[in-house]
Parts: structure tokens; sequence; C-alpha cells
């Protein structure tokens, strides 16, 4: 098994966001929104998207404020009863400066029971930090990154406002992370790890 929770892609976003997209306001230092791929994404990149076998079929798109850490870790989950995981996600960041992104080993089994529902109707498993042994973290910035999303995961902030574009593809639900890997390393979008 592969321990690495993140890796650097090779695609490119700089044309991903439709001009005429607009993030939402804030209502407190935290917000959380899942839009569907068109709404926020330019047509011409979903195409590219997936042409490359990568297709996009929405978002998740994070706020956090200034020095708004994280209170819990959390593991994100696709469908409940029965459970399954949403492996990964393909990470961009507005923002941010400082801020990472930390991953931790999980001391329990997650159940359905366990399964909590956010603001915006995404369900979720939380533990609190003395729960958890960090693994690793990494600032991911305006660098596409594929973060693994099954692990329990924080955003430990700094100063600097950060907004967080998550693209989720149709194939994410139950592939193991070395799946994903491998998919992603055949099309030449992975960067090896050190």
């Amino acid at each position: 098994m592969n321990d690495n929770c993140y890796y650097r892609l090779t695609l490119d976003v700089s044309n991903a966001i439709r001009e005429d997209y607009v993030f939402p306001t804030p209502a407190t230092e935290y917000g959380i929104w899942n839009p569907p791929a068109e709404k926020i994404f330019n047509k011409v990149w979903l195409d590219y998207m997936k042409s490359i076998g990568v297709p996009v079929y929405n978002a998740m798109v994070f706020y956090r404020g200034p020095n708004a850490s994280t209170k819990e870790t959390h593991v994100d989950i696709s469908k409940t009863n029965p459970l399954r995981l949403t492996n990964y996600g393909i990470n961009w960041c507005i923002g941010g400066k400082g801020s990472e992104m930390a991953w931790y080993r999980s001391p329990k089994e997650l159940k359905d029971e366990d399964v909590i529902w956010t603001k915006a109707k995404t369900p979720y498993i939380a533990m609190k930090y003395e729960q958890v042994t960090e693994i690793e973290r990494c600032h991911i910035g305006s660098d596409v990154t594929l973060v693994k999303t099954d692990f329990p995961h924080a955003i430990l902030m700094k100063e600097d406002p950060r907004w967080c574009v998550s693209a989720r593809t149709t194939f994410l639900d139950n592939h193991q992370w070395d799946e994903i890997l491998t998919l992603l390393r055949s099309k030449n979008l992975l960067v090896e790890r050190q």
C-alpha cells in the first residue's frame, strides 16, 4: 500500500473555472458548497478532462478565513447505507499562503452510524485530533494536487484566507488509492514523489 497522501498533477486548470462563476459569500469563517461541474467549470475544460479519461461531475468548494483551522479531522463519504468512501479529490487553492492540509491515521473502522452531514448536504465522519496520529502534511497552494480523502484530514490555516476547489470525478467511489495512482500515472498526469 502507498502511504503518500498527496501527489502533484500536471493538469492545466488555468481556464478551468468559468468566467461567470461567482464564489459564494461565506456567512462565517468557514464555508462548503457542492456545485455541479457545469456550474463552476468551463465546458472546454470538462471536455478536456473527459477526453483524458478523468470525467468531472461536480466540485466541492471550501472557504476558510484567516487562522480558521479545521476544528477536527474528517473523512469524506460518498454514500451511506452501505458506507462508501470518497477516496480522493483533485484540489487547487486560491490564497491560503502558508496553510497546510494534514493527514492522519484512523484509530477505528468507519461505520454508517458515525456519519454526519455538512451544510452542503454532503456526508462525512469527524474525529478529534487526540484520536488520530499525523502521517504527513502539504501546502497545496495553486499547485493542482491529488489528495487522499478517505483518511482523516484537516486544514491548518495561517493568516491568508483560502478558497479550495476540489474537482470530483465519476470513478472515485471505492477505487483504492493505488488504483487511482496507476490510472493517473498511465495518463502521464502524476508527478512522482521522491
